[in-house]
């Protein structure tokens, strides 16, 4: 909790009450961690920003998209060899129905298509801009694209961008569901019906022990538990600490609480009949009672010489 200082100032001027003081307190924490898991989600998915392509309105998806060689697109190409691309990035493609296409390695000439688009909006929208939060932000820039970009002529297609648009055969984006951004990884699920997951065990159903399965955490904070085709088969809510077990019972259900070992068929080996035929005979002894015993320790006594 690193501003329960600030926190403590406010409940001190403001003459709050415990309770307000420790709700107020637990709500910004709270915030700072979901703000933190975001991040954190952001940074292994590799994303530059939060958003989806239903939050731009574009009107539609194009056929090819031409970009630069970002660690979120490309994994790694040669100057002249093939482009390893990133799985998730062309299952995105694959989702929205585009072609993707990387600019060519040193090659300025088809970069320059690709930042030429930031560079006028950083010449001409941005400078001497005032704003008071995003949403003026996007109001101004909103304006600004309806009054001056989309209307101009542009430079290479002597064409307004606005009147081309319609041209460029944008596929439709109505009704598609935005896509997956979940973070996806496998493990193999233990003999107890637990998988691990970031210092945490979640169960799973008892029929899907000892398999590999899919793992899915989303913006929601759930974990979502599947097999490798997808059909899900559990689903947590992700805990915040570590070394912690989020067990539900019903996934358990049906198993027996004693469950017997069988018992493995052997052999057996019999002594043979004469084996203790020759065996030395151990000499009877003669059962007396203990009173008898102290009698001759007495008379041990009084004769020592004996």
């Amino acid at each position: 909790m690193d501003n329960y200082a600030a926190c403590a100032q406010d409940a001190t001027r403001g003459h709050w009450s415990y309770e307000h003081y420790l709700v107020t307190l637990a709500e910004q924490e709270v915030d700072r961690r979901t703000q933190n898991r975001r991040k954190r989600r952001l940074q292994e998915a590799r994303f530059p920003v939060l958003k989806e392509l239903t939050d731009f309105d574009f009107g539609g998806v194009p056929q090819e998209l031409l970009h630069d060689n970002l660690k979120t697109a490309v994994l790694a190409r040669s100057a002249n060899g093939p482009i390893q691309w990133h799985p998730r990035y062309l299952d995105l493609a694959d989702y929205y129905g585009f072609r993707p296409r990387a600019c060519q390695p040193y090659r300025a000439q088809t970069k320059g298509k690709v930042e030429r688009g930031i560079r006028y909006l950083r010449h001409s929208f941005w400078p001497g801009l005032v704003y008071r939060d995003l949403t003026d932000l996007n109001q101004q820039c909103r304006h600004w694209l309806d009054t001056v970009a989309n209307v101009r002529v542009h430079a290479t297609t002597q064409a307004v961008p606005v009147e081309r648009l319609p041209e460029e055969g944008l596929q439709p984006l109505a009704g598609k569901p935005a896509y997956d951004t979940s973070l996806i990884s496998y493990r193999r699920s233990t003999k107890d019906c637990l998988v691990s997951y970031k210092g945490n065990y979640y169960s799973v159903p008892a029929r899907f022990a000892q398999q590999t399965l899919m793992l899915k955490e989303n913006e929601l904070d759930e974990l979502l538990i599947a097999t490798p085709e997808g059909v899900e088969v559990a689903r947590h809510h992700v805990a915040a600490g570590r070394h912690q077990r989020l067990v539900l019972a019903g996934h358990y259900a049906g198993l027996n609480h004693a469950t017997q070992r069988p018992v493995k068929p052997g052999a057996l080996q019999l002594p043979a009949a004469d084996a203790f035929a020759f065996a030395w005979q151990a000499p009877q002894v003669e059962v007396r009672a203990l009173q008898q015993y102290e009698v001759w320790v007495e008379a041990a006594h009084e004769r020592p010489g004996l």
